[in-house]
């Protein structure tokens, strides 16, 4: 028996989705599915807030359900926001990023990027690590040559987001500090707050280095 799956343009679906969860705060959840309609056919119902009109789908497989439904909902609201250019929302679900993968009963075996999208995405990933690394490598250079050496130099960025959202920025502060001085008790260090970014920056130096054990013998 071929276990083989068939691949489908999933981008109608993605889109629907996203918009009906951005056009109605009590969408944010939203999923499209279908569900059994009888013996041997599938029904798929989206309801789609601020139209508010509701487009349904019945077919003998449960994709075909849910992609015949997607693509009508889809062309009411690009029709919609056609109508009201006043609504922001924009449609980047275009091209063939998306796929269905489908079982050859037409079950749905799941959704999400495409194999060429996914290696994209892993590229643009990896070049954008590259670039983080690129830029602190100039600024362990910049370092260098204004303090002579970077030898025991220690630089944190953290932000804000990271720590309780109760707690004021100085009182990050003293956390960040009561951090630094339990990881490094000798050390010479200055702590400030980017205000732009909201980036807690650490940058010292360990004045007492421990000893490594080999070389306590």
């Amino acid at each position: 028996m071929s276990n083989k799956t068939i691949e489908k343009n999933a981008n109608n679906l993605m889109w629907v989705e996203y918009w009906i969860r951005n056009a109605h705060p009590s969408f944010k959840d939203y999923e499209i599915y279908a569900e059994k309609y009888d013996l041997d056919r599938w029904i798929c119902e989206i309801e789609l807030p601020l139209i508010e009109t509701k487009v349904k789908s019945i077919c003998y497989t449960e994709s075909g359900a849910v992609l015949n439904a997607a693509k009508r909902a889809a062309l009411l609201i690009n029709q919609y926001l056609k109508d009201h250019p006043e609504l922001k929302v924009q449609n980047t679900f275009k091209g063939k990023q998306y796929i269905m993968k489908i079982d050859k009963d037409g079950r749905i075996i799941s959704c999400g990027f495409s194999d060429a999208q996914r290696r994209q995405a892993y590229k643009r990933e990896e070049k954008r690590v590259q670039d983080i690394l690129n830029a602190a490598n100039k600024l362990v250079e910049f370092a260098k040559k204004n303090s002579g050496s970077t030898e025991n130099m220690f630089i944190s960025i953290t932000n804000h987001t990271l720590y309780d959202d109760e707690l004021t920025i100085d009182e990050i502060l003293d956390q960040v500090e009561s951090e630094i001085m339990a990881k490094y008790p000798h050390s010479n260090h200055r702590i400030c707050y980017d205000k732009d970014n909201g980036n807690v920056v650490v940058i010292g130096k360990v004045v007492n280095v421990p000893l490594k054990p080999s070389e306590l013998n």
